[in-house]
């Protein structure tokens, strides 16, 4: 009897079970937002790993396609602009995911080519629109071996 009396409350939620609500979607969300913080962090240096990437492939189709110099070891310890890549028809403007809507700064953003004994290690350096991504990557860390671990957003 006691059980129907309740459901059939014309009067609404009581106080008390209002508070419960409110408890119960304090606990949820207290729980829900760091780990979308996680997520959307991860996204962001995911994206900037593979934005490094793609630059790096970029330098390396401008070396082979680049009908200036025969000698692909020209390229090597010279800074080679986002700029000069985009210019040159091997890559599109890239977007920054850090700042909604912006791109990465054309002029700072470069590529660097070095030799080493297995090969060639690419270091990109990313900037941002007027921010740089200082320490975004670690000096003379092949674009190819980031890890999330070397990437910190400003």
């Amino acid at each position: 009897m006691k059980i129907t009396k309740l459901i059939r409350n014309p009067n609404g939620l009581t106080l008390l079970e209002l508070l419960a609500v409110v408890v119960i979607l304090g606990i949820i969300s207290a729980i829900a937002v760091p780990t979308f913080s996680k997520i959307i962090e991860n996204t962001k240096k995911d994206t900037h790993i593979s934005n490094a990437i793609q630059i790096a492939e970029a330098a390396k189709m401008l070396v082979n396609t680049n009908t200036k110099s025969s000698d692909p070891e020209s390229f090597l310890d010279i800074p080679i602009t986002l700029e000069t890549l985009i210019s040159e028809g091997h890559i599109y403007p890239v977007k920054d995911p850090s700042i909604n809507g912006a791109y990465y700064d054309q002029e700072n953003t470069t590529v660097e080519i070095s030799k080493i004994s297995s090969g060639y290690q690419y270091i990109v350096k990313l900037v941002g629109n007027g921010l740089a991504i200082e320490n975004a990557y670690t000096p003379n860390k092949d674009a190819y071996t980031l890890k999330r671990e070397d990437i910190t957003i400003p």
